[in-house]
């Protein structure tokens, strides 16, 4: 087994620079255009199977 380390800093922690690249990181992962939702949904399949539950589909709206 192997153990990953990950230094986490807060936003406020960051350098100027860093501050830049995660405001753009965010804009480009949570655009509209992104389809982070697909990976979402399919969790939420994995889960409810795992808890025993049959999932044929799952509905997603968004955040309106």
């Amino acid at each position: 087994m192997r153990v990953l380390e990950t230094k986490v800093y807060k936003f406020d922690e960051l350098s100027d620079d860093a501050k830049d690249n995660a405001r753009e990181w965010k804009r480009t992962c949570f655009s509209q255009d992104a389809d982070w939702h697909e990976f979402a949904i399919e969790d939420a399949k994995e889960c409810m199977t795992l808890l025993g539950f049959a999932v044929t589909d799952v509905l997603y709206t968004g955040f309106w």
